[in-house]
């Protein structure tokens, strides 16, 4: 069984997992207060900047080039948003979900790969995060939405920053572990 190197252990995760988290909040909640979601690219690629500067609190140290790990966020956010209007519409929730993960995970592969052999895996970490981060995200809103039913309050004004803190922390928790799998092997390493 591998282990993880000490630098991409237990504080890596939690540090990882909290940027996420709060990036994403309050990216959202930026972008609500300078605009509705119908303001496309602007909307996302606000959020994309937030979550980019906390996870590259994270890496700077970790990742050779870190600064650009924000730009690479903010493109992948930004081609996340131009895609999804210019897809033809209804478009399944998980396959947009995979689309999400993949435009963000690609913008940010594109610096991973000049460093780790195996940051492909970002990209398949990356979708699958957003797909079960949402799922976890939905299931958690459901149950204080019947919570707050059942207790005779109303949740019906859960912030963006408590939904996206439901996204971002199964999310962060997951591709924590993806990025501690890519930092475990860089190509200095390869023979």
């Amino acid at each position: 069984m591998e282990q993880d190197p000490p630098q991409h252990g237990f504080p890596f995760w939690l540090q990882w997992i909290l940027a996420t988290a709060i990036g994403l909040g309050l990216g959202w909640e930026i972008a609500n207060i300078v605009g509705p979601a119908s303001q496309g690219i602007l909307y996302l690629s606000i959020a994309g900047i937030f979550i980019g500067f906390a996870q590259w609190l994270v890496v700077r140290k970790r990742v050779s080039q870190s600064g650009w790990w924000i730009l690479a966020t903010f493109s992948g956010w930004a081609l996340f948003d131009i895609l999804g209007w210019i897809m033809p519409p209804p478009m399944p929730g998980p396959i947009f979900l995979a689309l999400g993960g993949l435009t963000i995970g690609f913008s940010q592969w594109v610096l991973l790969r000049r460093h780790y052999s195996r940051a492909y895996l970002w990209i398949i970490v990356s979708a699958f995060a957003w797909i079960l981060g949402m799922i976890m995200a939905f299931c958690g809103m459901v149950v204080g939405l019947t919570l707050g039913e059942i207790s005779g309050g109303s949740l019906q004004g859960i912030s963006s920053i408590t939904m996206a803190s439901l996204f971002g922390i199964p999310f962060g928790a997951i591709t924590a572990y993806g990025l501690a799998r890519v930092l475990a092997h860089p190509l200095s390493d390869m023979k």
